[in-house]
């Protein structure tokens, strides 16, 4: 059932019929790890928590739990989704918009790079982040620069 839902967060009880939450968090842990868990237990022992924090475990509540410290928590990590969320589609708008303006940036790189704006360091760094090829073992460079005085016959 989890996995077909794909929960943001899922809050189990340490204690249940046919599996214990650590091996519930276990499984979760290794098929959703962006799923947030919060384990509810009435053992007060270290070692439960030990393994919990070491299933990368979101918050470990010891019962009885009041309805406000369980809805504190329940925000606590809603706004961190909601923070990682808006993080993600900020990188993916950037990719984007590198994709789009791929060849504007590598133009403008090979510009600045054979007007010698850059160091060898930087000069391979941007190639790198560009994925131009810098290491060849020939190089052919060609410069253009037309200047048009006044109209000539042959251009229409």
């Amino acid at each position: 059932m989890v996995e077909a839902e794909i929960p943001d967060i899922l809050i189990t009880d340490i204690k249940m019929p046919f599996m214990d939450g650590l091996e519930l968090s276990r499984i979760v842990r290794a098929r959703l790890p962006q799923t947030r868990i919060v384990i509810l237990s009435g053992h007060d022992e270290f070692r439960y928590a030990q393994q919990a924090i070491q299933l990368g475990v979101t918050d470990y509540l010891l019962k009885p739990v009041g309805a406000q410290e369980l809805l504190d928590v329940l925000t606590r990590i809603r706004s961190q989704i909601d923070d990682e969320r808006r993080q993600q589609e900020r990188l993916q708008t950037l990719q984007q918009q590198v994709k789009e303006n791929a060849g504007v940036l590598r133009q403008q790189f090979l510009l600045d790079l054979v007007t010698g704006h850059y160091s060898a360091t930087d000069a391979i760094a941007g190639a790198a982040a560009l994925q131009i090829d810098l290491v060849a073992r020939w190089y052919l460079a060609v410069s253009v620069r037309c200047d048009v005085v006044g109209e000539a016959p042959y251009l229409a």
